[in-house]
């Protein structure tokens, strides 16, 4: 939503702290605060600006797979990190540090848990990966366009020639590297079993038309697996999608 550009200053007291009740209105009959579960509370010393109140929704967006619908995702320097706009505007997930929101976002995955991205090894919660990220303002942000997560007739033509590909999955991601020198993985499931993990390849397309992709494979530096319905693809380095760029991806 809009920013709020005003502000009320809050009057010191010794009353308890309570978010969604004013219980000094007298004429408030119920005078129940809320009472659900809220992740984070933030509080402002003054009125903040249209483009700081996008970069908090940004923070929010990626710390918890949440759709963002109105604006591009951007770091507290007001770099955007991704555009989101086009077809790659579905289950936007991305690995982040961001030393002056204490964001340091290690693993992530899209709500469904069609996708995930991780460095590292991937945890039982983001706390738990010990995994770093070096740099402040780093980040490796990724969307898709709601393609099928098996092969079909739409996609059975765009596929590099010569290059053994006979097939690829519908679903196709954007990756937006921001100054991520690192290496990370990710994680799909697949509609579709059997699945053999030495027959995968990534495709890695600058333009989205996978016609002309570049292949990749383990003599790559690449590591596929499949376990408990995840296709694991691990080793994407910077050879692959360059810091600082937008590459194209399928399997």
């Amino acid at each position: 939503g809009p920013a709020k550009t005003t502000h009320s200053s809050i009057t010191h007291g010794n009353y308890p702290t309570q978010i969604g009740d004013n219980r000094l209105v007298a004429t408030d009959a119920m005078n129940y605060p809320f009472t659900g579960e809220l992740a984070e509370v933030f509080l402002y010393t003054g009125s903040i600006s249209q483009a700081i109140h996008q970069r908090i929704e940004s923070y929010l967006a990626l710390k918890y797979s949440a759709r963002l619908f109105s604006h591009d995702y951007f770091n507290t320097a007001g770099t955007t990190i991704y555009v989101n706009s086009g077809a790659y505007t579905n289950g936007v997930i991305g690995v982040m540090r961001d030393d002056n929101q204490g964001f340091i976002q290690k693993q992530s995955r899209q709500p469904d848990d069609s996708t995930r991205v991780f460095i590292g090894t991937l945890a039982t919660t983001n706390a738990g990966n010990a995994s770093t990220i070096s740099g402040d303002r780093r980040s490796v942000v990724v969307g898709h366009d709601g393609g099928r997560m098996r092969s079909g007739f739409s996609t059975a033509a765009e596929i590099p020639s010569g290059q053994g590909i006979y097939s690829r999955i519908g679903r196709e991601w954007k990756v937006t590297n921001t100054a991520f020198t690192g290496t990370f993985s990710m994680g799909f499931k697949f509609d579709s079993a059997p699945i053999v993990a030495s027959d995968l390849r990534l495709l890695v397309d600058d333009d989205g038309s996978f016609t002309n992709a570049t292949m990749y494979d383990s003599a790559s530096g690449l590591t596929f697996a499949y376990a408990g319905g995840v296709v694991t693809v691990g080793g994407i380095s910077t050879s692959l999608i360059p810091a600082s760029s937008t590459r194209y991806i399928t399997i």
